[in-house]
This record gives C-alpha cells, sequence and structure tokens, in this order.
C-alpha cells in the first residue's frame, strides 16, 4: 500500500465533501478559516518522516485530519467585544435598547424565508433548524449617545431530504434607535415591516429572491437602495412622505402607482397628506425582475 497515494486520496475526497457541503450551506467556513489550519501541515510533515508502518501514518493522518476538520467547523475563538453564539430554536436578548441612540446592522443571509418584526430587545434571532453563526455587537459612545454595530451572519440548514419544507427566520429588532441596515439577502424570501423604524438608510442587495417591504414615516429623510438580480419586489411606502424613485434597472416590469415620470429614471410622489412627515429616496438597480412601488 503506497502511503503518498493513500494520503493524498483521502485528502482531495475530504476536500471535495466540504466543498459540496459549503455549496449547499450545510456547513460555513472562509478561506481565512482554512489558512488557519496551517499548523497541521507540520504535523503531517511531522508523520511523514516518522521511521514507523505506513499503516500508522494513515491512522495517525486521518486522526490528525479529524482534528483538523473539528478546528475548522466548531472554532473556539470567539469574537470580541459581545460575542453570542446562534443555535437552533434560541432567541438572542442583548443589552437594554432604550440606551442606545444609533444602531447599524449588517447582515449576510442565505436561502429561507426571512421575517423582520419590532421586538423588545435591541435584536432577537428566532427559528427553526438554523445553523450556527456569529452575532456580534460592538458599542460606542459620543456625545453621550450610545451606537451599536451589529454583524449578523445567518443561514438555514439545507434540508436534502425535504426540498419542500420552508425555513422561516425571525429577525425582531427594537424600534428605538435610528437605524442604518446593510443587508445581503443571497437568494430568499424577505418580509420586512419597517414601519415602526426609524430608518436612516436601508441597503438590499439580493440575488434570486422575493421582497416583500413596507416603509415607515418615523424618520424624515429615507436613503433606499435595492440591487437584485432576479427579483419580485414589492415596496409600500406611506402616504405622509414624499417618495423619489430613481430607477437605474434594465429589463424589469415596472408598476409604480401614483408616481409621476420627471424623466427616464426619476419618479416622484408628492405626499398625500396635510402633515408632511419627510421625504424617501428609493434607488432601484435591478437585472429581470418586478419592481412595484405603492402608496398606503
Amino acid at each position: 500500500m503506497r502511503y503518498k497515494s493513500v494520503f493524498w486520496g483521502i485528502l482531495f475526497i475530504t476536500a471535495g465533501l466540504l466543498w459540496l457541503l459549503k455549496s449547499l450551506q450545510i456547513v460555513d467556513f472562509g478561506w481565512h478559516d482554512v489558512l488557519a489550519l496551517w499548523p497541521f501541515i507540520l504535523i503531517w510533515t511531522g508523520i511523514s518522516v516518522i521511521p514507523v508502518k505506513n499503516v500508522i501514518r494513515i491512522i495517525l493522518d486521518i486522526l490528525t485530519l479529524c482534528v483538523a476538520l473539528f478546528v475548522l467547523l466548531f472554532p473556539c475563538n470567539k469574537p470580541d467585544n459581545v460575542g453570542i453564539r446562534i443555535t437552533d430554536k434560541v432567541a438572542v436578548e442583548t443589552l437594554d435598547s432604550l440606551e442606545y441612540a444609533y444602531a447599524e446592522l449588517s447582515m449576510n443571509a442565505g436561502a429561507g424565508t426571512f421575517i423582520f418584526a419590532p421586538g423588545n430587545a435591541l435584536i432577537e434571532i428566532k427559528g427553526l433548524e438554523m445553523s450556527e453563526r456569529y452575532l456580534n455587537i460592538v458599542e460606542s459612545q459620543e456625545d453621550n449617545m450610545r451606537s451599536a454595530e451589529i454583524t449578523l451572519n445567518i443561514h438555514p440548514f439545507v434540508d436534502i431530504i425535504d426540498n419542500n419544507q420552508e425555513k422561516e427566520m425571525y429577525v425582531l429588532l427594537n424600534p428605538t434607535p435610528v437605524w442604518e441596515m446593510d443587508l445581503d439577502m443571497g437568494a430568499s424570501r424577505s418580509i420586512m415591516d419597517m414601519r415602526d423604524y426609524k430608518i436612516q438608510s436601508l441597503s438590499i442587495d439580493a440575488g434570486v429572491s422575493d421582497i416583500a417591504l413596507t416603509l415607515g414615516d418615523k424618520y424624515s429623510d429615507v436613503e433606499v437602495e435595492v440591487s437584485t438580480g432576479v427579483t419580485n419586489l414589492s415596496m409600500k411606502v406611506p402616504l405622509n412622505m414624499k417618495c423619489v424613485i430613481e430607477n437605474k434597472s434594465a429589463l424589469s416590469g415596472l408598476n409604480f402607482k401614483g408616481f409621476t415620470q420627471l424623466s427616464k429614471q426619476e419618479y416622484v410622489s408628492e405626499s398625500q397628506s396635510d402633515t408632511v412627515k419627510g421625504v424617501i429616496h428609493i434607488t432601484l438597480e435591478s437585472g429581470v425582475s418586478n419592481l412595484s412601488v405603492e402608496r398606503y
């Protein structure tokens, strides 16, 4: 039995299986995680020069490979500051949201259904069959005003046996702070009820997706940017807010009922209420999509 052939065969098979599981979003790791395994190269080099039988070397290599996989998939190091590990069926409640004036959310999501709604905690995550991810919160304070920067990576497991089983994740955010949100929603279905939030800016990047977004009037100057691929986007804006749309989309079906087209890309709908609360600026850049913006 040739030691080198068996060693490289096992290594390539393992690498291929890991890549497949990562593509299916069953496991998650980055290149920086793989590079952090460099000490195992020294271990494998040492095993290869030990004057023992090839069978023993192969057994030692397999044991070392198992340890490397454990370190890769279940890292012991956690983020600095407020690091919280999210697991299946766990609601995460963080610090008192009433202490924060501003909050930034950077979210990266995979396939599934994501439902945004108001909550009591600063951020609370609920959902079934969720793979483990990190929620990281960094606090800062300036002029007696506290801010929070939230980084959230959340992906449901891919159910290979039952692909029709819908995975629902609930992202509950407190409406007290002024929010800036940067959401990378991937290939997903998103239901975003933002009526109760003070949204200063909202950026949504999605691929093949279905997005239902409802904006509110809690902040006077709102910036919304939506960049998608093949998407069905349905957006609602309140009647007491002026709304300006800049449409940079290509092959998209447009439904801007109640808007006046000022130019090839610009559409405007004035406030339809006696009390004008502010203005919402919307920038749309999509591929083959259905885009709908209506007043409520």
